[in-house]
């Protein structure tokens, strides 16, 4: 199991990658605060299956979920994220690279883009996550089953 670790921040990211070709930081996965790389096989598309069929895709349990920890930064949460990820792409030695996120992988697409946007070639956001009044109460129920 790769694992990328950050002593300095406290925390530990579970990542796989596969297939050959330009990096794809498919880091972003959907799934609020269950985001892992096993929840691509339960939304429209499994990202990561795809894209390492062209490109060098990389895919992570982010820090609260699967396999990944560490404390959430409350100064920043979302700038914590996104050094999570600058962080991991460093350890792989990946300079610039496209972003893949879903749900709210779109959010920590976006901050990504503000933190670094020399290493961001491009993004796409699938699905991106949004509250108003009807998406509350679906929301306030994802976590009940």
């Amino acid at each position: 199991m790769p694992l990328y670790t950050d002593r300095d921040r406290n925390v530990t990211l579970h990542y796989e990658h596969a297939g050959d070709g330009f990096p794809l930081l498919l880091l972003l996965p959907p799934g609020g605060l269950t985001a892992d790389i096993a929840y691509w096989q339960r939304v429209a598309f499994n990202a990561f299956e795809i894209f390492q069929r062209g490109f060098h895709a990389i895919a992570i349990d982010e820090r609260h979920a699967g396999q990944s920890f560490g404390p959430i930064e409350l100064d920043d949460p979302w700038g914590a994220y996104a050094r999570d990820h600058l962080g991991l792409m460093n350890h792989l030695g990946i300079e610039r690279f496209p972003v893949l996120g879903s749900c709210i992988g779109s959010s920590h697409a976006l901050r990504l883009i503000q933190l670094a946007p020399e290493r961001v070639v491009s993004a796409v956001l699938v699905q991106p996550t949004g509250i108003d009044e009807e998406s509350k109460k679906v929301l306030h129920g994802s976590r009940e089953a």
